[in-house]
């Protein structure tokens, strides 16, 4: 038989044993969880795409109107992938502009523009517009450049404030895209993007309406991580209503 006290500090030993291997499985889970998630959120470029051309964008403004931050969400060095023919194009503003706001879509190496159209702009922040069904749709392969424009000046184009980024569709595979597909909400379809290097579509899919606030807070998040992955220093400015 053990003498009484010695039970006492056996047990409180037992029990601060069992402690440790509590947090410790607690800390190992955690960090685990936190290791996927980073890796689930991880965006890898796919199939050594080309080196991105972005020209344009920063703090500017026309003369006499107040300045604009105009930054397209794209990656800076790489040209980022599409699987859509009629993808939508992300793009942030810092304040409401003044001036006329125009987007265009030009095949490279084609001086006839697919597309030029003039955009009214209401609210400031994540601005996005998806290429109509009625335009021709982007070919598997092709490479594309978009340009957002300020017109200061609509009888002088030269004069506008602009920024640009190249985009190329890429062909989806059957599995991937039934993986895709599988997906029931538009966050974890964005994470399938996200690990496919699918970035323009990714972008698509996080910006979807929302139903909650809970859905929209989880996105919000995505969208800040992903941006300043590829180094976009306004993510932190960037909010989904």
């Amino acid at each position: 038989m053990f003498p009484q006290s010695y039970k006492s500090i056996l047990n409180a030993s037992i029990a601060l044993m069992g402690g440790i291997v509590l947090f410790c499985n607690q800390a190992a889970e955690s960090l685990a969880t936190s290791q996927t998630r980073s890796q689930t959120n991880t965006y890898t470029p796919s199939d050594r795409p080309k080196p991105q051309r972005t020209q344009g964008g920063g703090s500017r403004g026309c003369v006499n109107n107040q300045p604009v931050s105009l930054q397209l969400l794209v990656p800076q060095d790489h040209t980022a992938f599409t699987a859509d023919s009629h993808p939508t194009f992300s793009w942030y503003v810092s304040t409401v502009p003044s001036m006329p706001m125009e987007i265009a879509l030009v095949e490279e190496g084609v001086a006839q523009p697919i597309l030029v159209k003039r955009l009214a702009v209401k609210n400031a922040g994540l601005l996005q517009f998806k290429l109509p069904q009625d335009t021709s749709g982007l070919e598997i392969g092709k490479e594309y450049r978009w340009t957002v424009s300020l017109v200061c000046n609509p009888e002088r184009p030269s004069q506008s404030i602009y920024a640009r980024a190249w985009i190329q569709r890429k062909d989806l595979s059957l599995n991937l895209h039934k993986d895709i597909l599988s997906k029931k909400s538009a966050y974890d379809k964005a994470l399938a993007y996200i690990r496919a290097g699918i970035w323009y579509d990714a972008i698509a899919s996080i910006a979807e309406p929302k139903s909650n606030s809970s859905e929209i807070a989880l996105a919000s998040n995505l969208l800040q991580d992903l941006l300043q992955q590829v180094g976009i220093k306004e993510a932190s400015d960037l909010k989904l209503l």
